[in-house]
């Protein structure tokens, strides 16, 4: 919940791994005046089934095989204790095949 990260640094994380292999992401921070676009989001991810996701639904995943996307839906950065397991499974289902992240 707390990251000593300045939000330009959050928009481009690049993690190298021990085998040489490189995860760069890219988020897009929403400020308070995005509201109606992240309320926007919230309403229509109700229509999609997921996969995994938290009791409050803070934290969501799927594999889309029909665009063969692996979306991950994030409604809070804080999320309690019991949503590191659905992380953990959002994870697993993510490395089960070689879609890109949405």
């Amino acid at each position: 919940m707390f990251l000593p990260l300045l939000p330009n640094e959050l928009n481009s994380i690049k993690l190298n791994f021990s085998n040489n292999e490189v995860l760069e992401t890219k988020f897009h921070l929403m400020k308070k005046e995005e509201n109606n676009l992240s309320n926007n989001l919230k309403e229509n991810s109700n229509d999609i089934t997921w996969d995994k996701q938290t009791e409050g639904g803070e934290l969501k995943c799927r594999v889309d095989t029909e665009k063969n996307l692996n979306v991950l839906f994030v409604n809070s950065l804080f999320v309690e204790e019991t949503g590191n397991s659905t992380i953990k499974e959002c994870a697993e289902l993510f490395y089960s095949n070689d879609n890109k992240i949405s």
